[in-house]
Formats: C-alpha cells, sequence, structure tokens
C-alpha cells in the first residue's frame, strides 16, 4: 500500500488532483491507516490507471466515474482501445512529420509545394486530432 505522497510522486500527479479524486468519489483510498492517512491498495492504483487512460479519452470526470462503475467495464478492453489509439497516433505523427520535412525541403529549394501534398498534411493533421479526442477510425 501507498500513502497518498507516495502515490503522487511515483504517478508525476498532484496531492491536489489526488485529494480532489477522494472528495468526488472518483478514487477513494482502500485503506486508512491508524493515524487517518490515505493507503491506496494496488486495486487503487489500477483503477487510477483507468482514471488516467479516459481521461487521455477527453472524457469528463463524471462520466468517467459512471463508466467505472458500470459492471461490463475492462481494464484490458479499455487499454486494448487506448493502444490501438496510441498506434494510431504515432503512426499519424511519424507521417506529419515526413510530410512536413518533404515540404520544408521543397521550399527551401525555392520551388513550389504541391496542393496535393498540402491537402494530405492537413489529413494527416486532422487524423491527429482525432487520435487526441480519442476517435479510433477502425
Amino acid at each position: 500500500m501507498l500513502k497518498v505522497g507516495e502515490l503522487a510522486k511515483g504517478t508525476g500527479m498532484t496531492l491536489r488532483t489526488l485529494h480532489h479524486y477522494d472528495e468526488i468519489g472518483l478514487l477513494s483510498p482502500g485503506e486508512r491507516s491508524r493515524d487517518g492517512h490515505r493507503l491506496y491498495t494496488f486495486r487503487d492504483i489500477t483503477r487510477l490507471q483507468s482514471v488516467r487512460i479516459l481521461q487521455q479519452l477527453d472524457i469528463p470526470l463524471d462520466e468517467v466515474k459512471r463508466i467505472l462503475r458500470r459492471k461490463d467495464f475492462s481494464l484490458p478492453e479499455l487499454s486494448r482501445l487506448y493502444i490501438s489509439i496510441l498506434v494510431k497516433r504515432i503512426n499519424a505523427e511519424h507521417s506529419l512529420s515526413q510530410q512536413l520535412k518533404h515540404m520544408r525541403g521543397v521550399w527551401q529549394s525555392g520551388n513550389e509545394v504541391r496542393l496535393d501534398d498540402v491537402m494530405n498534411c492537413i489529413r494527416t493533421m486532422s487524423e491527429l486530432q482525432r487520435c487526441d479526442l480519442g476517435i479510433a477510425n477502425d
């Protein structure tokens, strides 16, 4: 079990955020020490992982709480979905980087970039935005 400060330090989160999660009933510690300190169990920490993944998908905290209460909620399934989104994001970022490098080279050589290249670049930016919003394009 971890005290709230240890959990904050280990996860890079703030004490304030963890206290807030406790106050709103999103992530309450599974145990308390004799002197009243919050003690987080492994189960609590995996719940925190679920919270953070759902937040990365831009889901509001009240909706996160509702999702986590569902009987059919599955951290393995949530992880599968998030991995899929991350892979798409990585691929889109790599593609965008290559497109921008190509366009920069064309500009630096004093030539004009083709319209198709600009359109493809914008399309890739749109794909990235959808990934950031957690919208899977399966």
